[in-house]
């Protein structure tokens, strides 16, 4: 329900309620409350919503066809062979050059596929942001 929509028909409520029995009346306040209720969830689906698009762009493989990493940057990348490494990207400004430390080896555009951004590093609920 739009802002609007939310705004008349709880005002339509409440002037119902200044002729309404007693029983009509409690009947009536307790719509009210389930709209404001309502309301409020759908406030927070739309947050969720808004946080899983953001969740999934972080996550998403990125062609390097579309997007290069930033120079130096830690990433996790795909290779033609289907193997993904994590190591940095060095824009050397002729072969774009990938570094995977852990596998000790050089990869060039020309056989990396896609990369994506390391992941947050995990926090345990409540835990502040620092």
């Amino acid at each position: 329900m739009n802002s609007e929509k939310f705004e008349t028909t709880v005002e339509i409520l409440k002037e119902m309620a200044f002729t309404a029995t007693e029983t009509q009346r409690r009947a009536l306040e307790e719509a009210i409350s389930a709209l404001y209720d309502y309301e409020k969830m759908q406030e927070i689906s739309l947050d969720l919503a808004f946080e899983n698009d953001e969740l999934i762009n972080k996550s998403r493989w990125i062609p390097v066809s579309e997007r290069l990493p930033e120079d130096g940057e830690l990433v996790l990348f795909s290779t033609k062979t289907d193997r993904v490494f994590e190591g940095r990207y060095f824009d050397d400004s002729t072969d774009h050059q990938w570094y995977s430390f852990r596998d000790e080896c050089f990869a060039w555009n020309n056989v990396v596929t896609a990369w994506q951004p390391l992941p947050e590093p995990y926090k345990e609920r409540g835990e502040q942001n620092e």
